[in-house]
Formats: C-alpha cells, structure tokens, sequence
C-alpha cells in the first residue's frame, strides 16, 4: 500500500468508533480490557440488526473489519511491555458468543461465529503481514511498529487462555528472515530488527509452536522445522555483537528448551 493511501487510510480510521474505543487501551492505563470490549459488542449487535444489511464487502462502514484494523494499529504503537491490556480485550472479545435477534441463531461472517472465531481479523492480520515486507526501505519508527506488531501477535498466539488464536504460520515468514538468510545477506542496519522480530515468537510462543510441532495433523509444523530455528537462534548468538539482542536470543532458546523439557514431563 502506497505510504499516502496507508496516511489516508488511517486517518479515517481514526474517527470511526471502533479505533476510539480500542485506543483507550494504549490511553488510558486504568481501562478495563472487558469492559473495552462490551462497548465494541454494543456496537455489534445495532450493526446486525440493520434492515437489508450489505455484505461485509458492499459495507461502506464495515464494523468488524474497523474492529479488526483497530486492534492492529493500536498494537503497533504498543510497545511489547505494556500489550497485556490489548491481549486481554482479544480473549475478552472471544468471550462473546452473539445470536441473532430475529432468529436466535448464531452471528455469522463468512462462516465464522461473532466474536468467537475474530471474523475478519485472519485475513486483517495477513494483509498487514503483507505490508510489512520491505523492511530494507522502513525508517526507525516504521521498523518500530512491526516489531511492536509482530510481539504482539506472538503474545496472542501464545496466549495459554485460548489456544484457537494461532498465528504461527504468518510469523513463519518473520522467523525464516531472522534465521534462513546469512547476516551479510540482510540489508544493512536491518540484520538486529529482523532478528528481534523472529525472537518474538519463541520468547512468548514457544509452548504453542511446540504443540503444533507434536501435532501430527499440522503440515505447517515439524520437528525438523523447530530444530532449524533453534539452530539459527545459536548461529545469530554467535554472530551478533548487540547486547540487547543477545539478550533476546538467550531467552528465545531458553523457551524452547522449556517447552521442549515441559512436553516431555
């Protein structure tokens, strides 16, 4: 998405009532999780009840959708130590199983029940994923948000709570750049960024990729797999100089030694 489509995008975003609700969470440091996501489902339900309501793609204010776009603007201006509020209103939301006024049916989008299943946060969350290639070209704030965003959805996939919320195929691709390119291949001044980004996933998701590496109905995930990122975590331990980033690695590679001794027990 072209950088002044993205501006005009974000700033209409701004005004819609979904992104004013959810902002309070960064805002406010006394708000309430739960009650943040009351108010999106008072918002929901009168978004249903619409006589002759056009498809989510015909929609000109698409609730779920602005919801879903909230959430993952306000998690990149998150910083990763101050996203537990922003995780807790997702399970908060999933908490909210709606029916239909008229025929007391489950609310649906596309086949996914509202707010159980997060409809339209998948295919949300992909685009994004999308957008956050070119990191070669980023500046400081920009390469900032994606770390902020990728902590995130690793703390949400990670999230012992509710299991179903898995997003380790998209942080599949953060992972092979941290560990599949050699350092001298990553552009210059992003080889740190791009290994804090594949870090995230085992410091707050190593217990659920372990299970989706036990799990023998998911294609996605292997032994092999898992044992080829712990080997990239060694080698950028070796290669990298930053503290910090050292750091990080040390903790990644320590959850997977945890959730690997945890699965054994």
């Amino acid at each position: 998405m072209a950088p002044a489509i993205l501006a005009s995008f974000l700033a209409q975003l701004e005004q819609k009532p979904e992104f004013k609700i959810i902002h309070t969470l960064f805002l406010d440091p006394d708000a309430d999780p739960s009650a943040v996501a009351e108010k999106i489902v008072e918002l929901t339900i009168p978004y249903f009840s619409r006589p002759n309501s056009a498809s989510m793609w015909e929609d000109d204010e698409p609730h779920l959708f602005h919801t879903a776009c909230s959430v993952i603007e306000v998690a990149q201006r998150t910083p990763p130590e101050r996203q537990d509020k922003l995780c807790d209103f997702v399970m908060a939301l999933k908490q909210h199983s709606l029916n239909d006024t008229k025929t007391g049916k489950p609310l649906m989008d596309g086949g996914a029940k509202v707010w159980t299943d997060l409809p339209a946060f998948g295919y949300t969350f992909a685009d994004c994923t999308q957008f956050m290639s070119g990191y070669d070209k980023k500046t400081s704030e920009e390469a900032q948000q994606d770390e902020n965003l990728e902590a995130f959805l690793a703390k949400l996939t990670g999230d012992p709570r509710d299991r179903t919320v898995d997003l380790s195929d998209r942080g599949q691709l953060a992972m092979s750049r941290a560990f599949y390119l050699e350092t001298a291949q990553i552009p210059p001044g992003r080889a740190v960024h791009t290994i804090r980004l594949g870090c995230w996933w085992f410091i707050r998701a190593a217990a659920a990729l372990w299970a989706n590496v036990q799990d023998p109905k998911n294609d996605n995930w292997s032994l092999e797999l898992w044992n080829f990122y712990k080997e990239g975590l060694l080698t950028r331990k070796a290669e990298i100089r930053n503290h910090e980033v050292r750091k990080m690695i040390e903790q990644a590679i320590e959850e997977m030694e945890k959730a690997e001794r945890g699965n054994s027990q």
